[in-house]
């Protein structure tokens, strides 16, 4: 026989909800407290982790009493952050039981360990350019320059963009001329179904980009004049990028040939490669350019070289 439940009928126990989640800021002036409430059923347990920029963790209790948004008893749970320095990143995650059951904010399965916010700098009031906001301790960052110069390897990265911040994202070393620049290229992957939008230059929400060196600028002239042309091209745009709240450069970033461009621009079916080094040479065969690393094939995810080895 086949149990198929009780359709129709009500559920013995419906999951347990933790909503409304978030600051009385995302902009908080240096030095000010921020409230965070959430809301969750009456007589659960609320506890609010947060942490300064690479802190440890500080685990504080949400009260729902009568000082807290709605007063007593009435599921709105409220705890204080004290005020951070400007430009400092606070990040936080709620967590609440009752009984058997249990909920978390970010949700379990989100790819964001932390939501959070970054304190106003009023220096950037000013700013020429849009700020994107990078942050990276201090030993993550040298260890990427020092030992992982162009080999693919990913560092967490955290990221703020109009108000909004990213915890989660990967970011690696990039390029060909800057593997020994101070400044380097970097290829940014924000957390998994998380996007910014950097607005005119760019048609869609993008989730991966890169970070271009302007120390020659010819690049982004480049970019600019194929737009200009009407050429199938990729978001561009220029962002003044502070780490860990510190000047660190002004770049152009660059939307991703990925598979949101690649639908975008009807391209889902085109096979799609990468030139590296110093360009296309003469190779006796397919096999042997696949196997020079001298190109690297983005679409079809397969070993097929056939088309761009005739090219050649």
């Amino acid at each position: 026989s086949v149990d198929f439940g009780t359709p129709a009928a009500a559920n013995s126990a419906a999951p347990m909800a933790l909503t409304g989640v978030g600051p009385d800021s995302v902009t908080p002036e240096p030095g000010a407290d921020v409230t965070l409430t959430a809301t969750a059923p009456a007589g659960s347990t609320v506890t609010l982790t947060y942490k300064v920029m690479y802190a440890a963790d500080v685990v504080i209790p949400r009260a729902d009493d009568a000082a807290s948004p709605g007063g007593a008893a009435d599921g709105v749970y409220a705890a204080t952050i004290p005020g951070a320095g400007a430009g400092e990143l606070v990040r936080y995650r709620v967590s609440a039981t009752k009984g058997t059951q249990a909920a978390s904010y970010p949700a379990e399965g989100d790819s964001r360990p932390y939501d959070g916010y970054v304190v106003r700098d009023p220096e950037l009031d000013s700013a020429t350019y849009p700020v994107l906001q990078w942050f990276m301790s201090d030993e993550v960052y040298q260890d990427m320059i020092t030992n992982h110069r162009c080999d693919d390897y990913d560092a967490q990265a955290t990221f703020a963009y109009g108000g909004r911040v990213l915890d989660g994202g990967l970011m690696h070393i990039k390029g060909q001329s800057t593997c020994t620049a101070a400044k380097a290229k970097w290829d940014v992957e924000l957390p998994k179904g998380y996007t910014f939008d950097f607005g005119q230059n760019f048609p869609y929400p993008v989730k991966k980009f890169d970070i271009q060196n302007e120390r020659v600028p010819r690049s982004r002239v480049g970019w600019e004049v194929a737009a200009a042309t009407r050429e199938m091209t990729v978001g561009h745009g220029t962002v003044r990028i502070q780490r860990n709240g510190d000047f660190h450069s002004v770049v152009t970033i660059l939307e991703n040939y990925d598979g949101t461009w690649r639908k975008a621009h009807g391209m889902d079916d085109v096979p799609m490669y990468k030139v590296q080094n110093y360009g296309l040479k003469s190779y006796p065969d397919a096999a042997t350019m696949a196997a020079s690393g001298d190109v690297e094939k983005k679409n079809p995810d397969d070993t097929d070289f056939t088309d761009i080895w005739e090219l050649t």
